[in-house]
């Protein structure tokens, strides 16, 4: 029965990696979106600087008073609304265009929900966890 189990528990870990590595990338599926149409104004060190992920999700627009990457709320996530076609504040960006197509700007919209303020630790770790609690523990 403890073998059941335990084979339980690492099937739904593997599928658990297989889907978080299903997810979008900021280095493989935003950042050259960025790179392609944002960072000739926005790389720099100051203000909205989008070079990096570190860069993006510490960025404030000062104009919204705020983080341009909600996690998990994009719709409350000024990059989002920046680059639709109406954006609460100034012009949209990329400034003047050509603007993003609704791929790049879904992708987007996507990766800002997808943030999470908590990392899953490694799958070599979660199945360290899964055979340090199947050993007995002597009272």
């Amino acid at each position: 029965m403890a073998c059941k189990l335990q084979y339980l528990i690492v099937s739904l870990v593997l599928i658990t990696a297989g889907t978080a590595r299903s997810q979008i990338s900021c280095h493989d599926d935003i950042q050259p979106i960025f790179n392609a149409n944002c960072i000739v104004c926005h790389g720099g060190n100051s203000g909205v600087t989008l070079s990096s992920y570190e860069s993006v999700m510490n960025s404030v627009w000062v104009q919204y008073n705020m983080n341009i990457v909600v996690a998990g709320e994009p719709d409350q996530s000024p990059i989002v609304d920046k680059i639709g076609p109406n954006p609460t504040y100034g012009q949209r960006m990329p400034e003047g265009g050509p603007f993003l197509d609704d791929d790049e700007i879904n992708l987007i919209r996507q990766y800002a929900a997808c943030q999470m303020s908590v990392t899953l630790p490694s799958i070599e770790i979660r199945l360290s966890l899964i055979q340090n609690r199947s050993r007995k523990i002597p009272l």
